[in-house]
């Protein structure tokens, strides 16, 4: 967004990126335009001052906030820029281009396509988009246009590797509780092949963990490393009967998460998916061991 935000000034359009429902994430500081992010969620932004939404990265409008009676005002044109293949296309016009591994790298090839210059800032920005979104340039789809993009924008970002630093190295004692507590929780089925974590809001109070400790990584992306854990899932009720699910696959060719979190309201890629479930922790993990079991069938 940051960097979609450089492209479009340096076109000579005006342009905002609102925070949404969240709060920024501390570790992304250091990058270039952070500061200039309106504190606001986009249900608290005077539309009347803009023309046009772009949505990154969203898979369908719940990514974009959780407020339900929320709709952008007629005048709002809502244009789409995503590579998830669970994409609902719930803009005007929509670029959905799943063949990428990052939303990030389709921005990249759009600046050649529109003759922008890559400074410094948009370089680092998408570089951070890039390198993020592929686990460090290892999930599928990554390509050599994957390493040559990267290539081409450390070169104009030399301090990439200060940022990468910041990212990686900003754990905090509530996080490393909270990885605890979600190893601690796992329980396997389908004949061991899936396996679930399940953190409660009640076991994150009672440890003082923060919310935001909870989202600085996946316990489903620590759980894939295992072997023999074909689907594996993380389940977290961040407040209560909030429930964050991660969906990680070892085969995304024989187990597409995406059809699970598709059918639970949210979206994402094969190897790699997600959904909020509003309802106690008990009933998210009844309903979500229900569609990993279709699917291991």
């Amino acid at each position: 967004a940051l960097a979609m935000k450089f492209i479009l000034e340096s076109l000579g359009i005006s342009a905002d990126v609102a925070r949404g429902d969240s709060p920024l994430p501390a570790q992304l500081s250091i990058l270039p335009g952070y500061s200039s992010i309106l504190d606001k969620a986009v249900h608290e932004c005077d539309f009347s001052l803009y023309d046009t939404f772009l949505a990154l990265d969203s898979s369908n409008f719940a990514y974009i906030t959780q407020k339900k009676d929320f709709s952008f005002p007629s005048h709002i044109t809502v244009l789409v820029i995503d590579h998830h293949k669970s994409n609902t296309r719930y803009g005007s016009l929509n670029l959905i281009a799943d063949e990428y591994p990052a939303t990030a790298q389709i921005i990249y090839d759009l600046t050649t396509l529109w003759g922008v210059p890559i400074t410094h800032d948009i370089a680092l920005n998408l570089f951070i988009g890039i390198y993020t979104d592929t686990g460090g340039l290892r999930y599928p789809r990554t390509t050599g246009d994957t390493y040559r993009a990267t290539a081409t924008l450390v070169d104009a970002a030399p301090d990439f590797l200060d940022v990468l630093r910041m990212v990686y190295n900003s754990e905090t004692p509530g996080s490393m509780r909270f990885r605890g507590l979600g190893l601690s929780s796992l329980e396997t089925f389908c004949d061991g092949r899936a396996v679930l974590s399940s953190v409660s809001h009640e076991a994150l109070t009672q440890e003082g963990i923060a919310l935001s400790d909870t989202q600085k990584f996946s316990i489903a992306s620590i759980l894939v490393a295992v072997e023999g854990w074909d689907i594996c899932a993380s389940l977290v009720e961040g407040s209560p009967s909030v429930v964050r699910v991660s969906l990680r696959s070892r085969d995304p060719k024989r187990f597409d998460v995406s059809l699970i979190t598709s059918a639970l309201g949210g979206g994402g890629h094969a190897a790699a998916a997600g959904t909020m479930m509003y309802m106690p922790l008990a009933e998210a993990r009844r309903q979500v061991v229900e569609k990993i079991q279709i699917l291991c069938a």
